[in-house]
């Protein structure tokens, strides 16, 4: 007897498919999931910077307002603290 030429696709051609799909999806949710991460990541550092230099001018302007010269400082120390002046 002979056998009519098979058509389609069998159940093991179909399980080998979707596990595949499935091993794709899985490293792309892993790639966009650590991506997400690292941006947030950079985020909350970049917000920690711009907090630091608002708190450096902020303190330097008190400073200022203060009568503190910092272009004076290092004149005053070398005056009246030689062994700490950085020459």
């Amino acid at each position: 007897m002979i056998r009519p030429a098979e058509r389609g696709t069998g159940l093991a051609e179909l399980l080998v498919g979707t596990a595949l799909g499935l091993v794709v999806l899985s490293l792309l949710t892993f790639a966009v999931a650590t991506g997400s991460r690292l941006l947030a990541a950079c985020g909350a550092r970049g917000e920690a910077e711009d907090t630091a230099h608002l708190a450096l001018e902020a303190f330097a302007f008190d400073a200022r307002r203060a009568g503190y010269d910092p272009a004076a400082a290092g004149a005053l120390l070398a005056l009246y603290a030689p062994s700490l002046a950085v020459v």
